[in-house]
């Protein structure tokens, strides 16, 4: 039996961390301060401080099987986990892509493989070849731990975003707004 590909890496860049922090400063700070309206800024910063140790301390983790593609984002959870049963995989692709530096100018040729559902959603895994063979034995190798194809190939466009976990977000952090401008009218 071949052992699962697992691939676990940090969920969000360090620099949206960063950014979140300076912005929790921020409104830490008037909350101690005791500005006028502190109690409708406290359950939004309480939200806040949750979205701040997630994209601090998330790991995005990547099970590929025989029983099919498992994300997960933990240990704050942010949404449930994605399961892909193997007839939802398509295949795992190596595609060439063009990389170019920070400054717009350079730019070099690299080979990149991860897995394809069937609904056109990618999952890249974190390796780069200089070349399209070693790129697509690691797509067959990877394809086999699953029994899809691995392939060569541009992957297809990817569907349209799903705005649901976005909205319903959105929708609680509107509600923690709510629930401080009622707590500090009561007060």
């Amino acid at each position: 039996m071949r052992r699962p590909l697992v691939d676990r890496r940090r969920w969000a860049h360090w620099t949206f961390g960063l950014g979140a922090a300076a912005i929790a400063v921020g409104l830490g700070a008037a909350i101690l301060q005791s500005v006028p309206g502190h109690r409708v800024l406290t359950p939004p910063y309480l939200l806040g401080l949750y979205w701040l140790l997630a994209i601090a301390l998330n790991y995005r983790t990547l099970h590929l099987g025989p029983d099919g593609l498992t994300i997960h984002i933990g240990p704050f959870p942010i949404r449930r986990p994605q399961h892909f049963p193997p007839g939802e995989l398509r295949c795992c692709y190596a595609r060439h892509v063009f990389m170019v530096d920070g400054d717009g100018v350079e730019g070099r040729h690299v080979y990149t493989v991860g897995v394809e559902t069937t609904s056109g959603l990618q999952f890249p895994l974190p390796i780069q070849f200089n070349s399209a063979a070693p790129a697509l034995a690691a797509a067959e190798l990877f394809g086999k731990r699953a029994n899809i194809p691995g392939e060569l190939r541009q992957p297809s466009l990817p569907p349209p975003a799903n705005w649901r976990p976005i909205l319903l977000w959105a929708a609680a952090f509107l509600l923690a707004i709510a629930a401080g401008a009622v707590w500090h009218i009561t007060q």
